[in-house]
């Protein structure tokens, strides 16, 4: 029994050191669109693992957009998916350019990067995979918006993120 609780005791340790190595970042992928060509009928899932329910956490969704991009701003429907099954669904509109049409965040030839604030502060009900499911609520004729070339997922401790600021 001792024995037990003392590999129960060290398998926690092993697991704060390498969360706590990971330098406050907790979850960060993306997830290319083909051809940069979005479907109205496609989805982007993202299935991060939070290993705690006591630490707070950012969460901020990624885009990278082309000058083929139409519209000024992207709206998005979020789907998250607790690993107990509870659903939460979020609507959210993410400008892209300013009033006079120059595209936002960071930009390398017609690529243009941005890190836009999904939760903020945020302490999530369980631990486990939560499935989140990300896509595109752009009203248009088309059956694709063109010009988003990748859509991203990061999750950060907060107190990582507020000691860098």
């Amino acid at each position: 029994m001792m024995r037990k609780v003392q590999r129960t005791i060290l398998l926690l340790g092993i697991l704060t050191g390498l969360y706590s190595c990971q330098d406050g970042n907790v979850f960060n992928s993306y997830y290319g669109i083909h051809n940069g060509q979005w479907n109205q009928d496609s989805t982007v899932v993202f299935s991060p693992t939070i290993i705690s329910t006591e630490q707070p956490f950012d969460i901020d969704i990624n885009i990278r957009n082309t000058n083929r991009y139409d519209f000024s701003n992207l709206w998005l429907f979020v789907k998250t998916t607790t690993p107990s099954g509870k659903v939460f669904n979020d609507t959210i509109d993410i400008p892209l350019a300013d009033d006079r049409g120059k595209w936002l965040g960071d930009g390398l030839g017609d690529t243009f990067e941005q890190s836009h604030p999904f939760k903020i502060n945020t302490l999530l009900p369980d631990t486990g995979t939560y499935h989140i499911e990300i896509s595109q609520g752009m009203r248009s004729k088309m059956k694709y918006i063109d010009g988003i070339s990748d859509i991203g997922l990061k999750i950060d401790l907060t107190e990582y993120r507020s000691g860098k600021e």
